[in-house]
């Protein structure tokens, strides 16, 4: 998470699962409106937009609990 509202991702560059797996940096956005966080991300498939409710945060520890996943193109 970076100061300008933008972020990246590490995770899984392929719709495989399967080792060995293979990771890679995905660029992004987020969005904090109250405690809710909003993440929208490339994935290998297209974008995905996840929103999420923090529960706490410090200047080292992000808690937060997952609410929707939606995948789109």
């Amino acid at each position: 998470f970076l100061n300008d509202g933008s972020l990246v991702e590490h995770k899984n560059a392929g719709f495989c699962g399967t080792p060995p797996i293979t990771y890679a940096d995905f660029d992004g956005s987020y969005s904090l409106n109250d405690s809710t966080l909003i993440v929208n991300a490339e994935y290998w498939g297209g974008v995905t937009e996840t929103t999420w409710k923090l529960i706490s945060i410090n200047p080292t520890i992000l808690t937060i609990k997952m609410i929707q996943v939606v995948n789109g193109d």
